[in-house]
């Protein structure tokens, strides 16, 4: 899910968005990436968190409804809850997956006002995904978590079309990368092209060239 993998001319207003984050960071607003399931909304996130971690910033990507059912069924509640929602305060950059799949308890309201609030004072910036309306996603996130997070936020709506559903051309039928490997990538036989053979889900960086490769 890198951004070099992502097909600007799909979603331009969104990836000129998330390239203007990037770009910005960390002096950059939030992020709300709303639209029907398949338009690339994770996506785009995943690969804002790839382009950070490559200059050694790491944020978090979390799956809200996920989040909340590990939870609901941890053993130990409050540790779990120590362990993997306090982080969500200070990341330097979060991303929030999927909100408004489920109802939130009043317990988790409260959480998740807390963490607007600690990264509204600090400033940091977090990336929201729904599949839902700008007045349905502030209507799920409560007043508090709403006034914190939608104050700086730019609110994009993908375009309907479910990329997963379109045609994907055949593996060779894309041009070849014009960047030369070098020696050690070469050697290697690592792969430095801009586009990745179907099912590539992890990325490595070439020590020498920096270019990705695909592990």
């Amino acid at each position: 899910m890198s951004l070099e993998a992502f097909a600007p001319d799909a979603q331009p207003e969104a990836y000129n968005a998330v390239v203007e984050l990037t770009g910005a960071f960390p002096t950059c607003g939030s992020l709300a990436l709303l639209g029907r399931s398949g338009t690339g909304k994770t996506h785009l996130a995943v690969g804002t968190l790839l382009v950070l971690a490559d200059a050694g910033i790491y944020g978090r990507y979390v799956h809200l409804p996920g989040l909340v059912l590990s939870l609901n069924t941890s053993y130990d509640r409050s540790e779990a809850e120590r362990q993997r929602l306090e982080p969500l305060l200070s990341v330097p950059l979060l991303v929030l997956d999927d909100i408004g799949r489920e109802k939130l308890t009043d317990h988790m309201a409260s959480w998740l006002d807390r963490i607007a609030d600690a990264r509204w004072v600090h400033r940091l910036p977090t990336i929201l995904a729904a599949n839902l309306s700008r007045p349905e996603v502030l209507t799920w996130l409560g007043r508090a978590a709403a006034s914190r997070m939608g104050e700086s936020c730019q609110w994009v709506t993908m375009a309907a079309v479910d990329r997963r559903l379109m045609p994907v051309r055949a593996i060779g039928s894309r041009p070849p990368s014009t960047v030369e490997p070098c020696a050690t990538c070469n050697d290697a036989g690592w792969l430095i092209n801009e586009r990745w053979a179907l099912g590539t889900n992890r990325l490595m960086r070439c020590p020498t060239c920096q270019g990705r490769t695909a592990a």
